[in-house]
């Protein structure tokens, strides 16, 4: 039986867990009617949040898709199951040689790909050039905020 827009019949080349819980969370989005505001309202995520996760801008959290199913009045199971997935996808791709962001795969499809997500080793080189900043930045501030010997005019008696 084909969708709405007629692909039913092609395979689907490039799914992954993300495209699967988006697509059943739009999916149930759209038959429970439920706006992007209605689902601010009805949860602790904004107008704004809900957009970026269901149009694969950000992986929901496991909290987001707990008050999704929550606020559409549907099994969590399922969805949660598919978000496991998404989890254990994200981390195969981070311990993969290939990095999606290396090979040019940015893009909806890959959520480790270019969503902000470091490794471990882009994380420490991270912490240790923000630690060395700061450690330079308080030697500069020291080295301004210390007082000058005050000199003394000839001839003055103290």
């Amino acid at each position: 039986m084909a969708d709405r827009h007629g692909d039913a019949a092609r395979p689907r080349e490039h799914t992954n867990p993300w495209d699967e819980l988006t697509a059943e969370m739009k999916r149930i989005k759209d038959t429970t009617n439920l706006s992007y505001a209605t689902l601010a309202r009805r949860t602790h995520y904004s107008r704004s949040s809900w957009e970026r996760f269901l149009n694969q801008k950000q992986l929901p959290t496991r909290v987001a898709i707990e008050q999704f199913a929550a606020a559409a009045e549907q099994d969590v199971q399922p969805l949660l199951a598919r978000f496991e997935q998404c989890l254990a996808h994200v981390e195969a791709e981070r311990g993969s040689s290939r990095h999606p962001a290396d090979a040019g795969q940015c893009g909806a499809g890959s959520p480790a790909g270019c969503s902000g997500h470091l490794s471990g080793a882009q994380l420490r080189a991270l912490a240790l050039a923000s630690a060395a900043g700061a450690v330079l930045g308080s030697l500069l501030t020291l080295a301004a905020a210390r007082p000058r010997p005050v000199r003394q005019r000839r001839g003055a008696t103290v």
